[in-house]
């Protein structure tokens, strides 16, 4: 099936009309006029603009040209549960819209835009909703800042300023700059964002573009964000998250080949969810990790995520790490993790390539180059396949203890084969680092890499 085809099907589900695009008896016979609907006569709207069909902003009195403030034309759409945002128009929200209970929001692609400071729509209970194909955007220019990926100890100062061009609004994390900013700068929260909370379930959000976006999961199972293409918000979390603290545990939700720049945070974060998939995603730029697991406990709860695929990712140019799997802090080698991080690419950043720990994990294959810190991070990393990594000349900052490979769990059992390892210059640290039991075999140590390797090893 066509995707024209489902988004016709979906418009058609959530306006009442039959599949054929029959239209109800409630509807116009008059070409070009659709009265009053059953669903906008039961929740007691009445359309300004009768030329428009049901759902579309304009019919609730929203300004396409964007001049206007249309939040209450939002706010109605909201109401009986289908927004449509016409091709060729951009409306402005000055205050966003809630919904309880299933909600369809539908686009035309990039020229179909919604402007916000702040959140745009904020759906409870949403089981079975559909976000697709529009973009958002900020009103008014944040703070930001850039950072330089060749040189992440540089003086920042002097790119801090008000503008919509590529940067992240700076956080606490930004140790370096945030004494110096002033109230506004710190608690600046510029962009729009799309919020899912209370139990539920089968959400799916795609085709998102825009800058300074956030799309907030929360609570939600078997839900996904695909296939979009963002420059980050600031929130307190990641610019794409499924954070499942407040209510059920996450259970198979899914970011799956999107593309998030510029977040304040990371870019994509997982909180208290099993068997989820961060799949084919690019995370770069973000002002902490690209993509993060939750870790230790949460209000009361455990945060820590489970049984996770985190595979064919490019995270590079973080200011922290590329992935960061970790559980704990400290980190807990007696936590059964079983996560699958195969297959990406994290370079040139800021902290670690890949931070990961716990028992029964595969690290395997990935791309693990250039990072300023360790390539992998595997404190607590115990019971599990370190196999098939391809590292480049990490640790750039040059301190002895950051080992392109770490592997220290005190449990050991690991199995590290076949990891191809190449010392830059000046090189100071170990290739491999697993100073416990291990089976060890077929790894290769290049341009003078070194491997240490603790006792009982088989080689």
């Amino acid at each position: 099936m066509k995707r024209r085809d489902l988004t016709q099907m979906l418009l058609a589900s959530a306006t009442g009309k039959a599949a054929a695009g029959e239209p109800l008896e409630t509807q116009s016979s008059n070409a070009g006029r659709y009265v009053q609907t059953q669903i906008e006569a039961a929740v007691g709207l009445q359309p300004k603009d009768y030329s428009y069909e049901f759902g579309d902003l304009r019919r609730y009195g929203g300004d396409p040209s964007g001049n206007l403030d249309s939040s209450s034309a939002l706010q109605s759409a909201a109401m009986v549960g289908t927004v449509i945002i016409p091709q060729g128009s951009t409306f402005k929200i000055l205050t966003g819209a809630t919904r309880t209970g299933k909600m369809t929001v539908l686009g035309c692609g990039q020229s179909s835009q919604l402007l916000c400071d702040g959140n745009v729509l904020t759906v409870i209970g949403g089981t079975g909703s559909v976000i697709d194909n529009f973009r958002m955007a900020n009103i008014t220019e944040p703070w930001i800042i850039t950072r330089d990926s060749t040189n992440w100890d540089a003086n920042i100062s002097a790119t801090l300023k008000r503008s919509n061009a590529e940067g992240h609004q700076p956080t606490i994390n930004d140790s370096d700059i945030w004494k110096d900013l002033t109230t506004e700068q710190q608690n600046q929260q510029i962009g729009p964002s799309i919020m899912f909370r209370g139990d539920a379930r089968d959400i799916a959000v795609s085709r998102i573009y825009g800058q300074f976006v956030e799309i907030d999961m929360y609570d939600t199972q078997y839900s996904s964000v695909c296939d979009c293409d963002i420059r980050g918000g600031k929130g307190g979390t990641a610019a794409i998250v499924f954070w499942n603290i407040n209510g059920q545990v996450g259970r198979f939700n899914r970011a799956m080949r999107n593309t998030v720049r510029h977040s304040s945070f990371s870019g994509i974060a997982f909180a208290r969810n099993y068997d989820f998939q961060a799949n084919d995603n690019a995370c770069v730029f973000a002002g902490e990790s690209g993509i993060k697991t939750w870790r230790g406990i949460v209000a009361g709860k455990d945060s820590r995520c489970y049984h996770g695929q985190i595979v064919g990712n490019s995270c590079k140019f973080n200011y922290y790490d590329g992935i960061d799997a970790m559980t704990d802090f400290p980190a807990d080698e007696g936590t059964p993790t079983y996560h699958q991080i195969q297959c990406n690419q994290c370079s040139n950043n800021g902290g670690d390539g890949i931070n990961c720990d716990g028992q029964f994990n595969q690290v395997t294959d990935n791309y693990i180059c250039f990072n300023d810190r360790f390539g992998l991070w595997g404190a607590g990393l115990s019971l599990s396949k370190v196999s098939g990594n391809f590292c480049v000349d990490n640790n750039q900052s040059r301190k002895a203890s950051q080992h392109d490979l770490s592997i220290v769990g005190k449990t050991g059992n690991n199995m590290i084969t076949e990891n191809w390892v190449w010392a830059g210059a000046a090189q100071n640290n170990y290739g491999i680092y697993a100073p416990g039991t291990n089976f060890v075999s077929a790894n290769l140590a290049v341009n003078g890499s070194k491997f240490f390797f603790g006792g009982n090893t088989q080689q």
